[in-house]
C-alpha cells in the first residue's frame, strides 16, 4: 500500500497550503517498473486528475484543495499492467503541528511517545486501533462515552509509519500517523 508524505514539513498528509512535497512511497523490488497514478474526489469518486509514469517520491502533486482523495495506482513493467490498488489520501492545511480533520484533533503528528486524540463530538464510544502496514493491530483503545480526550502510549512502537483506525458506528476513518523518537 502507497503511504504518503510532504516533504517540505515531513508532516504523514498532503498538504493543502504547499504547492510542492506531497509525494507517494511505495514498497517495491522492481526498480525499473512505472506507475500510472489516478486521484478520485470523495465521496463523489469523480476523476480529479490522472498522472502517466511517476514513480515513487515524485513531487508532481502540487496543491491538493482540502479534503479527502481515493488514490489509486498500478505499475507497468515488463511484465504488463497490474491492477488498480487504491487507499485514501487526506489534504491538510500542515501549517501547525496540529492536524484538524473531520470531528478531531490529532496531534502531534510525527508522535514521540504519545498520540493524543480530541474529539469535537463527543457523545458517542469510539474504538481506536494503531495498526502496522501489515495490518497487525499494535495499540488498541476504546473513549468512553461523554469522553472528550484519548491520550495513547506510542513510546514501545518502532520509528516508523503506522495507521489510525477510529470507528464511530458503523463509520471508520483512516489516518497516517508517524512516530519518531
Amino acid at each position: 500500500m502507497p503511504s504518503f508524505t510532504n516533504s517540505d514539513n515531513q508532516s504523514p498528509y498532503w498538504c493543502s497550503n504547499n504547492s510542492s512535497g506531497n509525494s507517494f512511497t511505495i514498497e517495491t523490488n522492481d526498480l525499473s517498473a512505472s506507475y500510472e497514478v489516478r486521484i478520485l474526489t470523495y465521496p463523489s469518486l469523480n476523476l480529479y486528475v490522472t498522472y502517466g509514469s511517476v514513480f515513487p517520491g515524485d513531487d508532481i502533486f502540487g496543491n491538493f484543495p482540502p479534503g479527502y482523495y481515493i488514490f489509486q495506482i498500478r505499475a507497468i513493467g515488463a511484465c504488463g499492467t497490474s491492477d488498480w490498488v487504491e487507499t485514501e489520501v487526506e489534504s491538510l492545511d500542515c501549517s501547525m503541528n496540529n492536524y484538524r480533520t473531520g470531528n478531531f484533533n490529532i496531534y502531534p503528528n510525527p508522535a514521540n511517545n504519545e498520540l493524543n486524540l480530541e474529539f469535537q463530538n463527543y457523545s458517542n464510544t469510539r474504538e481506536i486501533k494503531i495498526l502496522n502496514d501489515k495490518g497487525d493491530i499494535l495499540i488498541s483503545s476504546q473513549t468512553k462515552k461523554g469522553e472528550k480526550t484519548l491520550k495513547l502510549n506510542t513510546k514501545d512502537l518502532k520509528n516508523g509509519t503506522y495507521y489510525l483506525h477510529i470507528t464511530d458506528g458503523k463509520e471508520t476513518i483512516k489516518k497516517q500517523i508517524i512516530i519518531a523518537h
